[in-house]
């Protein structure tokens, strides 16, 4: 009888702990609402907008190249492409549609925050 399994026990308490080796939070895997969808006349509101809610997930380094890749063969590496997969994703889910193609093909977050920068940048202070 000491054998037995109680049944009424949850089995999923008798798995080991997951082990979260990306370092992400709840946060960082939620939906990344947009207010307002870039578009090719407002890039003065949405660059700030965008760079507040990923600075606010504190993953800002991925648009500066603070937060570079590592070598390819380092354990680091994984990690660092799929924290750049994710930034790239939100400033694409932050274009409307017609903006997408031109930019989903890039290969990091910092090459998409540069060529939107490139294509819309007035030079103009707006403050």
């Amino acid at each position: 009888m000491g054998d037995q399994i109680n049944r009424s026990e949850n089995p999923l308490t008798l798995l080991p702990p997951v082990v979260n080796h990306y370092h992400t939070t709840t946060q960082d895997n939620l939906a990344f609402p947009t207010s307002v969808a870039l578009n090719e006349t407002n890039y003065s509101i949405c660059a700030p907008l965008m760079k507040m809610k990923i600075g606010a997930r504190g993953k800002v380094g991925y648009l500066t190249r603070a937060k570079a890749a590592s070598d390819e063969n380092s354990t680091k590496f994984e990690i660092w492409a799929t924290e750049n997969e994710r930034v790239k994703s939100w400033l694409i889910d932050s274009m409307e549609p017609s903006l997408i193609n031109r930019y989903i093909r890039l290969p990091t977050a910092k090459d998409v925050w540069e060529a939107v920068e490139k294509t819309f940048y007035d030079d103009s202070d707006e403050t």
